[in-house]
């Protein structure tokens, strides 16, 4: 492995610096780089009306799924939507019972200040003139689930009409509700068990669609997760548009590098922050984690004493680095730029 160098530039003596690299399970990183155009298409989705495509979000583990997807809310709620949804985890899928306990809760986050069957929204502070039980509580959203006749399917449709309706009449700017699941390949039918969830999504959504309500369904997962879907009906190839995520391309990985140290007192050599690139292969998470460790490995080695390099030993492309008068930080004698 090249040699990484590090540039200390106004080093605080106590090198208690903050890593500004964010590995982690869906973690935002301190820049979001590339991911333009499927930004852009889901903000044009937005403007359907009425819906006809829902997006899917989908690519390898380590990606940037979760952290695409987050970023979506800020432009949706931007141009009036609501957003709801959390993680699809394995016992939400278990069932549609406990599918719609999940569309439940999520919708409970928007409609939990509303009257459901009579929708004047409560001021704050005034006094409630009797129960709560029609509030868009979870309580009262899974009692009108219970409550609906029919299949599971007829029942949360039901509740997302209705709480849609409320919502609507409660604020009449808002333009529609997304409802955003990640991890969600682990939505699977379950015909040995006579359990049918992903259907039941599917069909729930497709139908309020076709009434023309303003109910967005947004998946993230796994490439697994659109075959599983038209397996599961085959009208689903036509209601979702799949964007598939790839590796960042060079000019965004290095940006992806070099952004988090914007005005941080120290910065890495153009031959570092490309070192870093080779070695991340364009995964969002690789350059978190590689970045992190490079940069608590420096700051060690400065703290011991030893040369602003990783791994230690000979320098690297005539890169070499000195101390200024008095121990202060180091200056590069080569050519090279800091990202600072």
């Amino acid at each position: 492995m090249k040699q990484l160098i590090l540039l200390y530039l106004l080093m605080p003596s106590s090198d208690t610096l903050p890593n500004p690299f964010r590995p982690g399970a869906g973690h935002p990183p301190p820049f979001l780089a590339g991911r333009r155009a499927e930004r852009e298409v889901f903000e044009n989705l937005l403007d359907q009306a009425p819906i006809l495509d829902n997006p899917i979000l989908t690519g390898l583990r380590g990606i940037g799924k979760t952290v695409l997807l987050d970023s979506l809310k800020p432009p949706a709620l931007e141009r009036g939507w609501l957003w709801a949804g959390a993680d699809l985890s394995e016992r939400t899928a278990i069932s549609e019972d406990r599918l719609a306990v999940r569309l439940c809760a999520d919708l409970a986050v928007l409609a939990g200040d509303i009257e459901i069957g009579g929708v004047a929204r409560r001021s704050a502070g005034a006094a409630s003139g009797g129960t709560d039980a029609g509030v868009g509580t979870f309580e009262r959203l899974v009692s009108l689930y219970e409550s609906t006749p029919g299949l599971p399917v007829d029942k949360i449709k039901k509740v997302l009409a209705i709480a849609w309706s409320a919502i609507r009449d409660a604020d009449s700017e808002v333009r529609g509700i997304v409802i955003a699941y990640d991890e969600a390949q682990n939505l699977a039918n379950r015909p040995d068990r006579d359990q049918y969830p992903m259907s039941l999504l599917i069909d729930a959504f497709q139908s309020l669609q076709r009434q023309e309500l303003p109910l967005m369904l947004a998946l993230s997962g796994l490439p697994t997760l659109f075959p599983s879907l038209v397996s599961a009906r085959t009208s689903a190839e036509r209601m979702f548009r799949v964007l598939s995520l790839e590796r960042l391309d060079e000019e965004d990985s290095t940006e992806a590098v070099r952004r988090p140290l914007r005005g941080s007192p120290i910065g890495l050599t153009d031959e570092s922050v490309a070192e870093i690139v080779r070695m991340s292969g364009g995964y969002p998470y690789f350059i978190q984690f590689i970045g992190r460790e490079v940069f608590d490995a420096f700051l060690q080695r400065r703290r011991s004493g030893g040369p602003p390099r990783y791994p230690p030993g000979r320098s690297s492309s005539g890169w070499t680095t000195t101390s200024s008068p008095g121990g202060g930080p180091g200056r590069p004698t080569g050519s090279g730029r800091s990202c600072g």
